[in-house]
């Protein structure tokens, strides 16, 4: 989710989109498509927590792409030319949603589960402040029909996000659409972004030496990775097959708009799939929402109904089932809360993770972190190749997060004498309004 998140990382996450005019005229199979845009950039209107950005509003009237109607070789053209229509639409309703904050504009060119996805990736993005999106450019790259009901088309867009507080942010990322054939219609099934969320794998090097937690971690020294918007540790040497880790909902300050999220993880260091559990919190306007969250990649982050407040014990373990099947259970001993849910997930099972992260939305705009003070992870374990080990035995690596001009904006302790402690301390430095990024690790080569 993001999700996620604002930082829902939102779990967060991910969710800036757009406003387009499209005129579309079918005439003897040809489609000929007319786009003008209105740019309008929207940017969080929250400058620290787990996903925001921003810069000055801009307007403008920009072209985008006619449709390539020549055909791939896997895709006739009527398939080419009908594919192209409905990811046009589905992007201009997709602008109308955020801009009359209604979601079932965007039903008519969705699957029902990509529908509710959608759904989510609205209120996301509602939520972190967002209050307009413009696809400012669209160019087509190859669409392969993979078999008769199924379409894989991928695009380069430029989109631009307007936020409550004036700013404004542009960006461009790939998309891979797949949609499938329903009832004689073509309709948007999944929407992948790989190069927002394309995670880099933590430098190889030998684990830190067991410390105080609390004490950050130097971030140049050996065994520290740098990452856009994680900061914690994560282990990828092994098979994992459950993790587990506890920690006290920080009291964020209200003094600065942002987002955090706090979580647990397997997958999403050097894969793309990522199954995670935790609690966020998202600042606005001086009020503070905390909340417990899932999400499976590239599935939009889900509110788990739990109440959470700053202070309370909360524990999470993501354990695969002898199916295949994975167990999420989540625990507030403060308030005797219990939370559990098992899902299907296919998962590279090739990393553990322990996680303080800024959200993201979307389209891979990364939220302002918030001001969390210092977080303190207990109990972090994890099953490695069939035996259960804390983060230390797992050879779990520190992640320092880092701005885009390279300050660290919250750093890792080293573990705990007991091998399965940390802390993560939010640094005095000042978060960007927004940047770019994704769900996932985001390492620094994808620094912008």
């Amino acid at each position: 989710m993001f999700d996620t998140l604002v930082w829902s990382v939102i779990k967060d996450n991910h969710m800036s989109r757009r406003t387009l005019l499209l005129s579309i005229t079918l005439l003897v199979g040809l489609l000929v498509i007319t786009s003008g845009l209105v740019l309008i950039v929207p940017i969080a209107a929250q400058a620290a927590g787990p996903a925001a950005r921003a810069v000055a509003a801009v307007s403008a009237q920009l072209p985008v792409a006619a449709p390539t109607l020549s055909p791939t070789p896997d895709a006739p053209s009527a398939v080419v030319t009908a594919v192209q229509a409905v990811i046009l639409k589905a992007n201009h309703e997709e602008e109308q949603a955020v801009a009359k904050n209604d979601p079932t504009v965007m039903q008519d060119t969705a699957t029902s589960s990509y529908y509710t996805q959608s759904a989510q990736n609205l209120s996301n993005m509602l939520s972190s402040g967002v209050t307009a999106i413009k696809l400012d450019h669209l160019a087509w790259g190859a669409i392969a029909q993979q078999n008769p009901t199924t379409v894989q088309a991928t695009t380069q867009e430029t989109w631009s996000t307007t936020f409550s507080d004036g700013s404004t942010l542009q960006e461009t990322n790939t998309n891979v659409y797949t949609l499938v054939l329903q009832n004689g219609t073509w309709l948007v099934q999944q929407d992948n972004q790989p190069n927002s969320t394309a995670p880099q794998s933590p430098s190889n090097s030998s684990p830190s030496t067991p410390g105080v937690p609390g004490t950050p971690a130097t971030p140049a020294a050996s065994g520290q990775s740098p990452s856009r918007n994680w900061a914690g540790y994560a282990a990828t040497s092994g098979t994992f097959t459950a993790v587990s880790g506890s920690w006290t909902v920080p009291n964020v300050s209200s003094t600065t708009t942002g987002m955090d999220a706090t979580w647990v993880g397997i997958g999403g260091v050097n894969s793309q799939d990522l199954i995670q559990a935790g609690t966020q919190a998202v600042v606005q306007s001086g009020q503070i929402t905390y909340s417990a969250w899932y999400e499976t990649l590239p599935q939009s982050s889900q509110t788990v109904p739990m109440t959470v407040n700053p202070g309370d014990k909360v524990s999470v373990s993501i354990t695969q089932q002898p199916d295949g099947t994975w167990k999420i259970l989540m625990q507030d001993t403060t308030n005797a809360q219990t939370y559990q849910t098992t899902l299907n997930y296919t998962s590279s099972n090739s990393s553990a993770e322990w996680i303080e992260e800024s959200p993201a939305t979307g389209r891979g705009t990364i939220l302002p972190l918030d001001s969390f003070g210092t977080l303190t992870f207990n109990g972090a374990s994890t099953v490695d190749n069939g035996k259960q080990v804390t983060l230390a035995q797992a050879g779990a690596q520190p992640i320092t997060m880092y701005s885009s001009n390279q300050q660290a904006l919250a750093q890792p302790s080293t573990v705990g004498a007991n091998g399965a402690s940390f802390s993560v301390t939010r640094t005095d430095v000042v978060a960007p309004t927004f940047s770019r990024g994704g769900r996932g690790f985001s390492g620094s080569g994808n620094a912008p």
